[in-house]
């Protein structure tokens, strides 16, 4: 069974068309979702099935031939998922809440720094 993508129906523009509609969908609905009963990560699970072959079929993939494009449809998610989550983050700026990273840090780079140095005097090159 080859894979097969319709590409009659499901261009580049048209997947992006589609991606960009759930993404403005995604920042509209966000209080409402909050109100329903369902999790957000439902829903879109109930959207991926209706956009597969057991709902209106404009996606129909092999795992082992399509291994690429998963590859980066995945990278894509986690994309969205890692921005998604970093626009809730609350970091504060107040300038002490930030002086112990900034201590282990620099203790950090001040070891690093000589020990690597070390490492690549020692090392024999060929």
């Amino acid at each position: 069974m080859q894979s097969k993508v319709h590409t009659s129906c499901m261009t580049a523009a048209t997947w992006f068309l589609l991606i960009g509609f759930l993404l403005i969908m995604m920042a509209l609905t966000g209080t409402l979702l909050k109100a329903l009963p369902i999790s957000a990560a439902a829903l879109y699970l109930v959207i991926g099935f209706a956009v597969g072959p057991g709902g209106f079929g404009l996606l129909d993939l092999e795992l082992r031939q399509s291994d690429k494009l998963i590859e980066h449809v995945s990278e894509g998610a986690v994309l969205v998922s890692l921005f998604a989550v970093g626009l809730r983050l609350q970091i504060r700026t107040k300038l002490s809440s930030w002086v112990t990273p900034r201590r282990s840090s620099l203790l950090q780079i001040r070891c690093s720094l000589p020990t690597s140095r070390c490492v690549t005097r020692t090392t024999p090159t060929n």
